[in-house]
């Protein structure tokens, strides 16, 4: 499976929200970010009972990264682990 980086737009989004000017790639980089994303986004399952209640097609429901990050931007939601962990992964990915 080849996993996408997110858009420019999207990499923006999340730099942002974590707080973190974009940088060539570091050690130091990757701790600030591990650090930033660890205290301002949320493990949390109610955004995901949210979409699951208010989406009839399963494939409205996953959280995909682009929409994990401008969530966490404009409403201070996070995920699951699984749509959590992608985002990140992500991120990490454009960068």
């Amino acid at each position: 499976m080849i996993v996408p980086p997110l858009s420019a737009t999207t990499t923006g989004v999340a730099l942002a929200h974590l707080g973190i000017a974009a940088a060539p790639p570091t050690e130091r980089l990757l701790h600030d970010l591990v650090t930033a994303y660890t205290r301002r986004v949320p493990w949390e399952s109610a955004s995901r009972i949210v979409r699951r209640a208010t989406r009839d097609q399963t494939s409205g429901r996953p959280q995909w990264p682009h929409d994990f990050w401008a969530g966490a931007q404009s409403h201070g939601i996070g995920g699951t682990c699984y749509e959590s962990n992608y985002a990140f992964f992500t991120l990490l990915l454009a960068l």
